[in-house]
């Protein structure tokens, strides 16, 4: 069918329900990014590109360009490593039952210094086991990610670099803070609640957090991995978080 009609057609179902496509129907991914891998772009309104993605089962999420009145679908799953700043744009993705062994997979992050791009936040929540996130050196270093929605917490599982010595003991000493509102950013760092700190004598390729060492409750949106004493590097390869 031809792609105006289509939307014509859209047009009308929209007005005769009313516009649920981002309240209802879609949760707001992130802002300001366009994630490169989408398979269609198009000019519409932006209730017409969420009711196009919502009626083609091959649409996974959608973002939606305002100042330019642009609409990109997706399939799959968003790889948030890939990406251009662009301003005013808006990515959404459905509310469905996600896998609750890791609702981190694919999520939006946020680390206060990139060493590269190709060891940026992103890389911790990749599903893949031979890639690695890794700051600049500067004091302080956090790395957080968005679970878009607030869950009670099962475990977190954070995997180190497994190369023995110097660079798998950089990870030493590293703190684990939770938040419930606020951002991925600087300010949501210094207000989240501490809740683990790695306290081992030698370093470990793979922790396993169960609860807090603190009074905060095992419960967040937000996620905080902060550098400990041995190294101002913060890096580290992958980070599970099952909820309950």
């Amino acid at each position: 069918m031809d792609t105006i009609i289509i939307q014509w057609l859209l047009l009308v179902q929209i007005y005769a329900a009313g516009d649920t496509t981002s309240n209802e129907l879609y949760t707001l991914y992130h802002s300001n990014k366009l994630i490169s891998g989408y398979y269609r772009k198009f000019i519409t309104l932006r209730p017409i590109c969420g009711a196009w993605c919502q009626l083609f089962p091959q649409c996974s999420a959608f973002a939606y360009h305002n100042l330019q009145k642009e609409c990109f679908l997706y399939e799959g799953n968003l790889n948030d490593c890939d990406y251009l700043i662009e301003n005013t744009m808006e990515t959404f993705i459905p509310f469905t039952e996600e896998d609750k062994n890791n609702v981190a997979l694919f999520k939006p992050t946020t680390m206060s210094s990139e060493l590269s791009r190709s060891t940026g936040s992103c890389r911790a929540v990749d599903d893949k086991y031979t890639t690695f996130v890794s700051s600049q050196q500067a004091p302080m270093s956090w790395w957080c990610v968005d679970l878009i929605h607030i869950y009670n917490l099962k475990y977190v599982t954070l995997y180190n670099k497994n190369k023995a010595g110097y660079v798998r003991d950089q990870i030493k000493g590293f703190t684990l803070k939770l938040n419930l509102r606020g951002k991925c950013d600087a300010e949501g760092f210094s207000n989240a609640d501490f809740c683990f700190q790695d306290t081992s004598f030698i370093s470990q390729y793979i922790y396993n957090i169960t609860q807090c060492i603190s009074s905060t409750v095992f419960k967040a949106r937000y996620i905080f991995i902060n550098n400990g004493a041995a190294s101002d590097f913060l890096h580290f390869k992958e980070l599970e978080v099952s909820a309950m």
